[in-house]
């Protein structure tokens, strides 16, 4: 009886252990998955700062923070928000590091405050009521002017409004944030489009499954229809129990 119960304590523990291990596992995988599309979004964002030559970047530098917070949970949204930030604002301000140390620091610290703190309500908005990709341009937009208003960044998508004569006449009427919106809304926009049809195609292959009995509708030139019952050889009947009289 001893020996049985510590066994099955033994068993109990081992369970737990394992999945425990799976958790942590899946923790960091998730981890490193949110630092891909936060470091992408990045790396995309620094090269159009780096020089005006990479405007057309700006059409796809937000794609991949977009996508990882339309799909992100409240505390992976926190997550990829802070790592975005660490990664932008550290390597954006890293000359002014060693001129100003301590309000270089204390303005990456709040940078990366606000862009943690607007994500997660993204990432908490989408847990409740779905991706909005209206929604989500507007609290990009009010990153990017927290983001001005810290002085750490003149504008987050560079000078692309003064890149293209349209976008430099939008911005002469009403402002460099409303090409930024614009440009973050067709990406929230096509990712919305994407993933709708993606959807749909999906659903098509659960209604029609391969290897199930369908039921397809052939129409001829004179407009009677026909439905034909699909029906997989091995369920029919065999041809040697058919007796011909």
């Amino acid at each position: 009886m001893r020996l049985g119960k510590r066994l099955s304590i033994l068993r109990f523990h081992c369970r737990t252990t394992g999945l425990n291990n799976t958790d942590w596992i899946s923790r960091i995988a998730g981890g490193a998955e949110d630092f891909i599309y936060a470091g992408i979004s990045a790396v995309l964002l620094l090269l159009i700062n780096l020089s005006d030559a990479y405007w057309f970047l700006c059409f796809v530098a937000l794609m991949p923070l977009i996508i990882r917070l339309s799909r992100a949970s409240v505390v992976s949204s926190i997550r990829t928000g802070l790592l975005f930030g660490i990664s932008y604002l550290l390597t954006l301000s890293i000359n002014s590091l060693f001129v100003t140390l301590w309000p270089t620091i204390l303005g990456i610290c709040l940078g990366c405050l606000l862009i943690s703190f607007l994500t997660g309500i993204v990432g908490w908005i989408r847990k409740r009521y779905g991706f909005n990709p209206i929604l989500t341009a507007v609290i990009l937009v009010v990153i990017e002017l927290g983001l001005i208003q810290i002085g750490l960044v003149e504008s987050l998508l560079g000078e692309v409004h003064l890149s293209l004569p349209i976008f430099g006449a939008v911005s002469t009427l009403f402002g460099f944030v409303i090409v930024s919106f614009i440009i973050v809304l067709t990406n929230s926009l096509l990712l919305a489009a994407i993933t709708k049809i993606v959807g749909y195609v999906n659903k098509d292959d659960r209604k029609y499954p391969e290897n199930v009995n369908a039921r397809w509708f052939s129409i001829d030139k004179s407009g009677y229809s026909e439905v034909l019952n699909l029906v997989p050889d091995s369920r029919g009947p065999p041809s040697n129990s058919i007796d011909i009289v």
